[in-house]
């Protein structure tokens, strides 16, 4: 057997630190990995929880650490019904890091600790090009202001819907919750669901004694309805929608300075909300032409209200005011999946492959091309040859990972259900889509199945960080066969 110094040991240590050091994507992952080590180790503790033996589970504890900071609200347990207050603070401190983006915590932390850190500008261009890796605009000197800006617009959005449902809570008497006239729990419900909606994270605490009951409690409090769907939509727009929006109205008086909405932003806006009107248009056809769907049979105001808020939250909120499997027909659910992997707009809140990315992907097939292979749009607007790959690249991406999890789930006959493949597809498109939403029962996933939450874990991970930046990690870096590359001639490849 070999004798390992300490010093040696130590030497070694220090070299995968340094390698860590010089690779940006290596950093991201590093302080990640670490912020969800220590939340794991906080949230395994006994006082995280109502029921001691659930304490020093260390799979389950980094199963909601994960879902809690890629803001996905897949959850094993029920916050309302199994954590304590303490628990429920960890999990909003992690779905407030993974909403706005742990680097920019990092960066302000340092800054705020800058006595202790020396935090000089070559720390400070270090941090820039992380926050751009992990949150990115397309200019690298504004991601830093854009943040900021997203940050302070995002946390206005929270107060203006804890405020509402404070009030809302403290003196509406609600069925089941014993929220009425009670300060304390009114304070914190309306806290914890006020970020963890704009957050897109699908999370909640409501103890109404029956468990993974999301807002059907609020199934006919329409006021509610409305402030988390206003909320996950504005979180799920995007941090340059709101930077762009705020330069515009901060140069509004200035001689001399014309700020434009740029072609981005615009391509965002549409992308977004034309999906959000068209999906709702082909929910309510799918469910009113099936004669087996509930809002054809009981057509109500209930009802109605029921399928607009579940749709709009399916693209990645993942709160539901009703039981999904049981209220929506089949083709509904497989509708829902294509939503959860289409997500919100990029750089926000929310997850998916992205709006722009489908808008590409649509558009790639009915509009022209220029000379140099740019997507022309429209007014002399192009989208470029390789961002029109890198979105196929994403999508063939997620396809491949969707089917290769659902492999494994019907190989090991997990879902031995009449649905299983419907199941299977849903539950991994919300994983990597950070939607929150599944058919599943969770209480089948707590014990076993720990592979089964082991790939989950990745899925969800993989949707916090998003295909598209480990796709465009190779994006620069030197081939040693440069020099000596062969063309296959295009007549001869297709």
């Amino acid at each position: 057997m070999r004798n390992f110094s300490t010093n040696k040991i130590i030497s070694n240590l220090n070299f995968y630190f340094i390698k860590i050091k010089r690779n940006l994507f290596s950093r991201v992952l590093f302080y990640y990995f670490l912020s969800l080590s220590i939340a794991t180790l906080f949230l395994m503790t006994p006082w995280s929880w109502v029921d001691s033996n659930k304490s020093w589970d260390f799979l389950n504890s980094f199963y909601m650490c994960v879902s809690a900071i890629s803001t996905t609200g897949l959850t094993i347990y029920d916050l309302g019904e199994n954590m304590t207050v303490i628990g429920q603070f960890f999990i909003l401190i992690l779905i407030l890091i993974g909403g706005i983006g742990l680097l920019f915590f990092k960066f302000w932390l340092f800054r705020m600790l800058g006595f202790i850190f020396r935090f000089n500008k070559k720390n400070d261009i270090i941090s820039t090009r992380e926050q751009h890796l992990e949150r990115g605009y397309f200019r690298l000197q504004n991601t830093k202001e854009m943040i900021l800006i997203g940050f302070f617009f995002i946390f206005s959005v929270q107060i203006i819907g804890f405020l509402i449902l404070f009030f809302y809570f403290y003196f509406v008497k609600i069925d089941k919750l014993n929220y009425y006239l009670q300060l304390d729990k009114s304070l914190w419900s309306a806290t914890f669901h006020s970020v963890s909606a704009t957050n897109n994270a699908g999370f909640d605490i409501f103890k109404d004694g029956i468990e993974y009951n999301s807002l059907e409690s609020f199934h006919k409090h329409y006021l509610v309805q409305f402030v988390f769907v206003v909320q996950f939509i504005l979180g799920g727009l995007g941090f340059p929608v709101f930077f762009e929006f705020w330069s515009k109205f901060k140069n509004r008086k200035k001689e001399g300075i014309k700020t434009k909405i740029t072609f981005f932003t615009k391509f965002v806006l549409y992308s977004y909300f034309l999906i959000l009107f068209f999906s709702l248009i082909i929910v309510f056809i799918l469910e009113l032409s099936i004669s087996s769907s509930k809002l054809r049979n009981e057509f109500n105001i209930n009802n109605f209200f029921s399928v607009i808020f579940n749709t709009l939250s399916t693209r990645s909120a993942g709160y539901s005011t009703v039981n999904i499997d049981s209220f929506f027909t089949d083709a509904t659910k497989h509708f829902m999946i294509f939503l959860m992997w289409v997500g919100c707009a990029p750089i926000s809140t929310g997850g998916g492959i992205k709006v722009t990315t489908f808008a590409v992907l649509f558009l790639s097939l009915f509009r022209w091309y220029d000379s140099k292979n740019n997507l022309l749009i429209k007014n002399k607007k192009s989208i470029s040859f390789f961002d029109v790959i890198l979105a196929y690249k994403i999508v063939f991406i997620t396809f491949f990972i969707i089917f290769v999890f659902c492999t494994y789930v019907l190989i090991e006959n997990l879902l031995f259900t009449e649905n299983s493949l419907l199941n299977a597809v849903f539950y991994s498109t919300s994983a990597l889509g950070n939607a929150g939403l599944t058919l599943l029962n969770p209480k089948k996933i707590i014990k076993g199945w720990h592979l089964f939450k082991i790939i989950s874990i990745f899925l969800m991970f993989f949707g916090q960080i998003g295909i598209s930046q480990i796709i465009l990690l190779g994006r620069n870096k030197r081939n040693k066969f440069a020099n000596n590359i062969e063309t296959v001639p295009q007549e001869t490849l297709f």
